[in-house]
């Protein structure tokens, strides 16, 4: 995968608001029941150095995380970090585009533990382990969450492969 390409996969998410939507452009792709966002570098993400900044990969990662695990649990809901570390490798310069590798590691009753790493292509920028509250009643989504949530973040139907 190009570093300054989107792939054809990725769709912009329209659904943004509040300060995620200051961190636009974000995209998300939906293949093999996995959703993946991804994020193209702009100057407004960029730090004093002129490469990505950490904390856009923290609330990156934070976003993608939390989204995972809704998917996971077949539910959607506000659910809070707990724990979140990060460890940055290398950094993104303006106009590469980055996407978030994600994986629940295990959920309880009241936990999700959940881990990540944030790519350029092949390369690895940033690891993250994140754990989050879940809420004590969840909202069942309708039908499969993953479709449920591209549907609902792109406006577009789920891509038939």
């Amino acid at each position: 995968m190009s570093k300054k390409v989107i792939p054809d996969h990725f769709k912009p998410i329209i659904s943004m608001t509040g300060y995620s939507k200051s961190l636009e452009p974000f995209y998300l792709s939906y293949r093999d029941n996995k959703l993946v966002m991804g994020i193209l570098i702009g100057e407004h993400h960029l730090n004093n150095m002129g490469t990505a900044h950490g904390g856009l990969y923290m609330t990156f990662m934070d976003m993608a995380l939390s989204t995972e695990v809704c998917c996971s649990l077949n539910s959607f809901a506000g659910i809070s970090t707990i724990g979140f570390t990060m460890d940055f490798m290398a950094s993104a310069e303006p106009g590469d585009f980055i996407w978030a590798d994600t994986q629940v590691l295990k959920t309880t009753r009241t936990l999700a533990f959940t881990q990540g790493v944030v790519r350029c292509g092949d390369d690895v920028l940033s690891r993250v382990n994140a754990t989050f509250k879940l809420p004590n009643t969840l909202r069942e989504a309708d039908g499969k969450p993953a479709d449920f949530f591209y549907e609902w973040a792109t406006g577009l139907p789920v891509p038939q492969d």
